[in-house]
């Protein structure tokens, strides 16, 4: 009798210790809804990964642009447009390289059809994927720069202030203007966290910057849109941010 006890201790130790582990597993993979900023290249984050239904060919996507299922682009939150993010299948390991073009409905990277059959069976709707920085957007200064010409910098060095003021205006042309609400601010990760999960809503994700931790929520083409949220939910301490890429 005593060694069939010790026999199905072992056992209930063994499943609680396997338990144990998965959660483990389960909690490395889930999404930290954190975007640092500056993006850089080597940023990895983890997500889930779905894609475009047929209904949004031809649609104008988020960055203007009419949106093309045979692309290889995707919507994600967070990411300047232009940024090129690797994207890999946590199940089957294969990965794909797409361009931000347009912004998800939810706490998700949509990708286009083509490039998310690259990487895993179209089956499945919704995979868990490894998020990766490995370009930037409007592309970083290359190092082969630092080779030009001696006379092709002098040129370029005369040029300098008359291409200042004439470029400035194009710049600020092309910086994309959107709203989001700022429901608490702490100075602490682990704060931030849990306040975000008492929240309890799914478009709320993480603003770091200057040592600070922003909980946010949504993405609103007009102040009005942000406000209207604020009022629906009952955001007395709320404020709204205006937010430039």
């Amino acid at each position: 009798m005593r060694n069939l006890l010790k026999i199905e201790n072992k056992s209930i130790l063994l499943t609680a210790f396997c338990a144990f582990c998965l959660i483990l597993a389960l909690a490395a993979c889930e999404s930290p809804r954190v975007i640092n900023h500056p993006v850089s290249r080597g940023d990895t984050y983890y997500y889930y990964v779905t894609f475009y239904g047929d209904e949004y060919q031809g649609k104008t996507m988020a960055n203007g642009e009419a949106f093309s299922n045979d692309a290889m682009t995707c919507a994600a939150k967070g990411f300047p447009f232009g940024t090129v993010l690797e994207v890999q299948s946590l199940e089957t390991g294969k990965k794909v390289e797409v361009t931000v073009t347009d912004r998800p409905g939810k706490e998700v990277v949509d990708l286009t059809i083509k490039a998310f059959e690259v990487i895993d069976s179209a089956s499945k709707g919704k995979i868990r994927a490894k998020i990766k920085v490995v370009g930037l957007s409007d592309g970083a200064p290359e190092a082969a720069a630092a080779a030009e010409p001696e006379k092709a910098k002098e040129e370029k060095n005369e040029s300098q202030e008359e291409q200042k003021a004439a470029e400035t205006p194009k710049e600020e042309e092309k910086k994309e203007v959107f709203y989001a609400i700022t429901l608490a601010v702490f100075g602490d990760i682990e704060a931030a966290k849990a306040y975000q999960g008492e929240v309890k809503e799914e478009n709320t994700y993480i603003f770091t910057k200057d040592g600070k931790f922003e909980v946010r929520y949504g993405r609103y083409v007009s102040e009005d849109e942000a406000k209207a949220d604020i009022e629906r939910f009952s955001w007395k301490e709320a404020d709204i941010v205006v937010i430039e890429e």
